[in-house]
């Protein structure tokens, strides 16, 4: 895995959810700050994006690994040994 997805591995879904939200409002004051003044480093509007986008890609893979977890159970079940 990468280093910048690792930290996401040991979250629930709740918590992936609310930093999500966090991260959106982050993102949020930085484009605000740097509309008002320029940013030192403007890059950092683009890490935030990013950031995003690994979250809800995380976020996805964690949800539909929920939704096959029933499927895969109940396939087990009826599995003839």
């Amino acid at each position: 895995m990468n280093k910048k997805t690792d930290e996401f591995k040991t979250l629930t879904l709740r918590d992936m959810e609310e930093k999500l939200k966090q991260d959106r409002e982050h993102l949020s004051r930085l484009r605000f700050s740097h509309e008002v003044s320029p940013l030192s480093n403007p890059i950092r509007i683009r890490e935030a994006r990013r950031g995003i986008a690994r979250l809800l890609t995380q976020i996805g893979k964690k949800r539909q690994e929920e939704l096959s977890k029933p499927l895969i159970e109940k396939s087990e079940k009826h599995r003839i040994n």
